[in-house]
């Protein structure tokens, strides 16, 4: 499914401590499950992070933090929970859970024409969306059935100058990529099929090793996706240069979060990816 920058909904019409975790039960210890995050440095590094959450938590968090100047930039959905983070941010915000993938295109076409651009997506049996202000040209696409189709499409966009603003892999390994022309003409480079269990003798594995590689040489993760049935990641990353701290751990408890999310804020870095298997 193509769609252009173009159910049940909730529509928000953007300080902030340290956040919070909730509940314990979200994320197991299973090598092919639990958490994945990458943070970064960040001017600001104030959040607010929350798990565990039924949608009619989240609404009334979501209210709370737009009230306070906080916008979405993290939404994942697995199973009956929801998983977001919000951080400093202003103008409209739209966010919608229930929807098919035509309710989708529908909303998206319209919120496009509105001047509003995808933040972020997710799926797990129907889609969950994030639209806040954004220009230019917007392409999304649904139902990518390989990698080497996801690489075709990305270039193409990548030409166009458009870069990768969100990828979802759902649990029948289909791929969705969100790109967008207002996101800079830094160079992005994205590679799948990396291992991330199994260590060398220097206690990294294959995607380790790659994203050490690459942070040493300037460039930033900013999105990172575990597949749903195995040990292998996708990375996003896009060029930043200078010096710039990062931190990366897949498959982590909420434990692990937390102690990670401490870890990060306490040295000025702040989530820049999330995902949740």
């Amino acid at each position: 499914m193509f769609a252009r920058g173009t159910g049940r909904a909730l529509l928000m019409t953007g300080l902030v401590v340290a956040a919070t975790l909730a509940g314990a039960t979200q994320a197991g210890a299973s090598p092919y499950g639990g958490f994945t995050a990458t943070c970064s440095s960040a001017a600001d590094a104030s959040e607010r992070f929350w798990t565990n959450m039924s949608w009619d938590t989240f609404k009334s968090k979501d209210a709370g933090y737009f009230a306070d100047g906080l916008r979405i930039t993290q939404l994942d959905i697995e199973g009956n929970d929801v998983t977001a983070t919000w951080q400093p941010g202003s103008g409209a915000q739209r966010v919608h859970w229930g929807l098919s993938t035509d309710q989708l295109e529908s909303l998206d076409a319209t919120y496009f024409s509105q001047g509003l651009r995808l933040v972020d997506l997710d799926y797990d049996g129907d889609w969950a969306a994030v639209w806040r202000p954004g220009s230019g040209a917007q392409y999304w696409r649904s139902g990518i059935p390989s990698w080497t189709d996801f690489k075709n499409q990305n270039q193409v966009y990548f030409d166009q100058g458009l870069r990768l603003v969100d990828v979802v892999i759902t649990a029948d390994d289909d791929i969705t990529g969100v790109w967008r022309a207002d996101q800079g003409t830094a160079g992005q480079l994205w590679t799948s099929g990396l291992l991330g269990s199994g260590v060398d003798s220097n206690n990294e594995s294959q995607f380790d090793r790659l994203n050490r590689a690459r942070k040493e040489a300037g460039w930033e993760l900013q999105i990172v996706r575990t597949h749903p049935h195995d040990s292998y990641v996708m990375g996003v990353w896009r060029y930043r240069g200078g010096s710039f701290q990062q931190s990366t751990n897949l498959y982590q408890t909420t434990t692990a979060l937390a102690n990670m999310r401490i870890y990060c804020q306490e040295r000025g870095m702040r989530l820049v990816s999330v995902d949740v298997k």
